[in-house]
């Protein structure tokens, strides 16, 4: 199955099983991460700060993709992946136990549990994603690059979106604990599912090639190459205003307007109505303005989102907080995407993935801290000060949007694009679609 070339029927075989796998991996991350890993800690008795540094996990994790270099020179990148996919979700599972533990023992003991579990789902994950874009570049060519990648990620959105929608449909008559428990006890399943297709994913030997290459060798190529220079400093800057927004406004809406578990996952369908959207634009747009600049619009949503909950309504409104959450989506989504693409357009075969592991382990460690010492960090002090509800979270983004808007600028000037003439750009493609 392996050779040195692929053919176009290999080809077309792996796409269909890296796409299979996206969609069974939507299922899986909607049923276990993110919002319902929140809202069951949350519904568990995990204090808000935890939460919050338990969210940065997301980008703390990844750093263990120096360990899937290894798992990549022995396994090759599908293996690597399946091999990762299969032990994350044994521990998103092993997040179930929680109140088992917490029963006989103690709520603390409880809780230790469900940071385990959700430490090793994301480390795992981490493991993982080394071998993410030298795998979709072994099944695609540069032509067909954009509309494969829009197409996976359609795929996965769409997995999740079904996910949310029939979560949102079950909370809404069985809101409950033990629902959680079932709940991400099936996003495991899935996920397991998923790490079959993808072992069916062909390759050549060219991504063991490229892991092979040193460390150093590759923090030396991605620090002498501008291009990818620029990206990591771009992705650090991108990375931590989705670590200091992202899990916050979960906790923000949830936390201040007080709603049930039911309501807040309609607004999760939100945010991945948001990612469906840029999914399916993004290929169009990428074309139009180019990835570099997609990526600099996106974070204008970043500060615009920000202001947003800075200028929340005291009473809540379902509208207001919708477009929040729609917003999200684009912005976490359509990040990945437009990272994604210019990394795989940006950098040769064979520097894949020494290039992956250098960039996304400097901008995920430093994502990460930023995400658990300065998100949750504030939000304990606030606590301390005796802030709660909504005023905590307007004085925690009152703070959030000056680092977003920092950040924003840092990377306008970095880029010098033209924004205006992007803006208008992408204005004329969306009203035209």
């Amino acid at each position: 199955m392996r050779a040195e070339v692929l053919t176009d029927e290999q080809k077309r075989y792996g796409k269909l099983s890296y796409l299979n796998f996206c969609m069974y991996n939507g299922f899986s991350v909607a049923l276990i991460a993110e919002s319902t890993l929140i809202l069951y800690s949350l519904k568990f008795g995990v204090p808000d700060y935890i939460v919050g540094i338990m969210a940065s996990f997301v980008f703390l994790g990844i750093p263990f993709l120096i360990l899937g270099k290894k798992f990549v020179i022995n396994f090759g990148t599908s293996g690597t992946v399946s091999k990762a996919w299969f032990f994350r979700n044994l521990c998103g599972i092993l997040t179930i136990f929680a109140p088992i533990v917490s029963y006989y023992t103690s709520l603390e003991y409880g809780i230790a549990v469900i940071i385990i579990g959700a430490f090793g789902f994301y480390s795992f994950r981490g493991v993982g994603m080394i071998a993410f874009l030298p795998l979709v570049g072994e099944i695609t060519d540069k032509d067909d690059l954009g509309d494969f990648n829009g197409r996976a990620f359609f795929r996965y959105n769409m997995g999740y979106f079904l996910s949310i929608l029939a979560l949102v449909v079950l909370f809404h008559y069985y809101d409950s604990l033990f629902t959680f428990q079932i709940v991400i006890a099936v996003g495991g399943i899935f996920g397991i599912i998923a790490s079959f297709h993808v072992k069916k994913v062909p390759e050549t030997s060219m991504p063991r090639k490229s892991a092979s290459v040193s460390i150093r060798d590759s923090l030396i190529f991605v620090f002498k190459y501008p291009a990818l220079r620029k990206l990591i400093y771009g992705q650090t800057i991108y990375f931590i205003g989705l670590a200091l927004i992202l899990p916050y406004s979960m906790l923000a809406l949830k936390e201040s307007y007080h709603l049930s578990d039911f309501k807040a996952f309609e607004f999760v369908l939100a945010q991945f109505l948001g990612a469906m959207l840029i999914s399916h634009i993004s290929k169009k747009l990428i074309k139009v303005i180019g990835s570099r600049n997609l990526l600099v619009l996106l974070f204008l949503f970043q500060v615009i989102i920000g202001g947003l909950w800075l200028l929340s309504p005291l009473r809540f409104n379902w509208i207001y907080c919708g477009f929040i959450f729609l917003f999200l989506g684009m912005v976490q989504f359509g990040g990945y995407l437009a990272l994604s693409h210019y990394f795989l357009a940006i950098t040769p075969p064979e520097s894949r993935i020494g290039s992956t592991m250098i960039i996304s382990a400097v901008s995920s460690i430093l994502a990460g801290l930023c995400g658990a010492v300065i998100g949750g960090g504030l939000l304990r002090l606030l606590e301390r000060l005796n802030f709660h509800s909504l005023d905590k979270f307007h004085y925690y983004f009152s703070v959030i949007i000056i680092i977003t808007v920092i950040g924003y600028l840092a990377v306008l000037k970095l880029e010098r694009i033209n924004l205006l003439h992007s803006v208008i750009k992408t204005y004329k493609l969306v009203v035209k679609k």
